[in-house]
């Protein structure tokens, strides 16, 4: 289920929402789709790297649009507990 939405997130989100918050997005699906892999080589690990270096780049862009709701407002973290 996870690994589906995955594959079309950024599609589905594009035009939608700011072009920040589209990139935050497109580098952490990049990010985990290429840290899940079997095997990672050197030139992997600077893939991934400069993924998560992006993400967290754009990462303000979704707490300003509202991206990380809760209940009680806005979560000023992105800490994500395990379910």
């Amino acid at each position: 289920e996870h690994q589906d939405i995955q594959k079309i997130i950024v599609l589905v989100i594009a035009g939608v929402v700011p072009d920040n918050v589209l990139w935050a997005v497109q580098a952490l699906v990049k990010f985990i789709f290429q840290a899940q892999g079997l095997l990672i080589f050197d030139d992997h690990l600077h893939s991934i790297e400069q993924a998560l270096l992006k993400f967290h780049h754009y990462k303000s862009s979704v707490i300003l649009a509202g991206g990380q709701q809760g209940e009680n407002g806005i979560i000023p973290h992105s800490q994500i507990p395990k379910l």
